[in-house]
């Protein structure tokens, strides 16, 4: 059994104050934590050496990049799991390394960390012999890191029962400066750090969030096996969702062609 750590963050709300008065209600943000570390540990496919979840209040800015470094630094593990199930924003690209001229965000209870910093800190403090997996559950999350099946509904249905994980795009301008990296300071080095990363939709996309948690994370832990490969797992999540959103993988310096947390 592979030696993981795991850090989940799931918020069902942020801080009005550093929202501009928006509080972001969702319903099944922490009901989706719960169900990919149950996953996880039903495949029977890892041993969890560390944990911490975030959770709302718990999950700011500064707890969240704390323990990112310390889990990035820990060499008692072969793998680091994030899973984050939440609001995703949306704010302007700075360094100009986006095609639709945009950055995608982790809306966390009292400011965003854009995409490109999560990134940055995983190439700073992170290990090549360490592969990090991300499992992102929220709108625009194709590009991050850097109630019922959806057979079953119908678009009537769907507009009724189903709630979007995203920050109003007003409110992600303004709210981006609460981020303490803003002007980020970190170095990157070569970015060798294996990486994977399922996000629940694209870039362009939204994520459906219910009272008993998201469609992506449902049709996820419905779906996986110990025996899957990522890719044929990530190709038995799409169709039970794809009416609404398409999920993705994307990956680096490791293969897919393995089965899942090998």
């Amino acid at each position: 059994m592979k030696k993981v750590l795991l850090l989940q963050i799931a918020l069902n709300y942020v801080n009005p104050k550093n929202y501009s008065g928006w509080e972001g209600k969702l319903e099944g943000c922490l009901h989706d934590a719960s169900k990919m570390f149950d996953m996880l540990i039903s495949l029977q496919k890892i041993e969890i050496v560390d944990f911490c979840e975030l959770t709302n209040e718990q999950a700011t800015v500064a707890n969240f990049t704390d323990l990112l470094k310390r889990f990035l630094t820990l060499t008692s593990a072969e793998k680091l799991i994030i899973t984050y199930s939440g609001h995703g924003g949306q704010v302007k690209d700075r360094n100009k390394d986006e095609t639709d001229g945009l950055d995608e965000t982790f809306c966390l209870y009292d400011g965003q960390v854009i995409d490109d910093d999560i990134y940055k800190m995983i190439n700073a403090y992170g290990s090549i012999n360490k592969e990090v997996i991300l499992f992102v559950d929220s709108c625009h999350s194709g590009t991050i890191s850097r109630a019922e099946r959806l057979g079953f509904l119908t678009l009537t249905q769907v507009d009724k029962d189903l709630n979007k994980k995203i920050c109003p795009r007003d409110i992600s301008l303004l709210s981006r400066s609460h981020s303490i990296f803003k002007k980020s300071r970190i170095s990157q080095k070569d970015n060798k750090i294996p990486l994977i990363c399922f996000s629940a939709c694209q870039e362009y996309q939204y994520s459906y969030d219910t009272p008993n948690g998201g469609l992506f994370t449902k049709a996820l832990c419905e779906v996986i096996k110990p025996e899957l490969k990522y890719e044929p797992l990530l190709l038995k999540v799409i169709p039970k969702i794809i009416k609404l959103q398409k999920p993705r993988i994307t990956y680096r310096n490791t293969i897919i062609n393995k089965q899942i947390f090998s």
